[in-house]
């Protein structure tokens, strides 16, 4: 059970952090989140209180979460968010000599923890419905819908019935935004959306295997090399390119059917 609730670990940051912070000011909030997540890392023994990576980057990130709540400043703030940067890529590789690398392992960090938390919740069993299905889907049609969007006001333009039709959908699909836009609290769901971000970034963890493995074998001598990089596609990039194209000619000749319905059955 102790298990599959770490697996939840960064929704249950995210609804703490949402808490401390829905309106509300960082100050004292700060730092107690900063205390619930030291306490929770050191008893998942992410922290080895031995390493001295660890010992170095964690009394920076504390002193400086202390120094927010003494010193109230921006320059303050922004410099405990770098050591708190830093702090997670010590946690992710305490084995990390350079603080280059360090910055490096936390920045990749960002685009690489999905991945992770993906096969984290996948390995938990824990499925979030459609979600796939959804990213890929969005992955199709997003440019394709632009392009609709643009034959649209090409078609309203021309056609004044069609532009009377697709007025009355306009309108139903505005009266339904008003309507959620008005009984959603969007401030609430930023802070939860940001906050969730934020905590899967701070608490899944994941491997940066190559830039260790650089940072092992590399020296204090710079030597500077030409790289040749060539750019290649994947089969599935590919398969979506035919999806979407499939999908942008399948809308677009309904709509050029529509038009020219309109067209026979008013015009002529």
């Amino acid at each position: 059970m102790i298990e599959y609730l770490k697996k939840l670990n960064a929704i249950w940051s995210a609804l703490l952090l949402t808490a401390l912070f829905y309106e509300k000011s960082l100050g004292l909030n700060l730092l107690i989140y900063e205390v619930a997540y030291l306490i929770y890392i050191i008893w998942d023994k992410k922290v080895n209180l031995k390493n001295r990576n660890h010992q170095i980057y964690g009394s920076i990130f504390i002193l400086s979460g202390i120094f927010t709540v003494i010193n109230y400043s921006p320059f303050t703030y922004f410099m405990h968010f770098i050591a708190a940067f830093a702090f997670v890529g010590v946690l992710l590789h305490a084995e990390l000599k350079s603080i280059v690398n360090i910055f490096l392992v936390a920045g990749s960090h960002i685009f690489g923890v999905w991945a992770s938390y993906r096969r984290q919740l996948h390995d938990s069993k824990i499925k979030i419905i459609g979600f796939r299905k959804i990213y890929k889907t969005l992955a199709i049609i997003i440019i394709p819908l632009i392009i609709i969007y643009a034959f649209l006001l090409l078609y309203r333009r021309s056609n004044p019935l069609f532009d009377e039709l697709a007025a009355k959908y306009y309108e139903y699909l505005n009266e339904w935004a008003i309507y959620i836009s008005e009984n959603l609290n969007w401030q609430l769901l930023w802070i939860f959306l940001v906050s969730l971000l934020v905590s899967i970034f701070l608490l899944v963890k994941a491997s940066y295997h190559n830039l260790s493995e650089f940072d092992a074998t590399s020296s204090d001598i710079l030597l500077r090399k030409r790289k040749n990089s060539r750019i290649s596609f994947g089969k599935l990039s590919l398969l979506n390119e035919y999806k979407a194209g499939i999908f942008l000619l399948a809308v677009l000749n309904a709509l050029l059917l529509i038009v020219n319905i309109i067209d026979i059955r008013w015009v002529w």
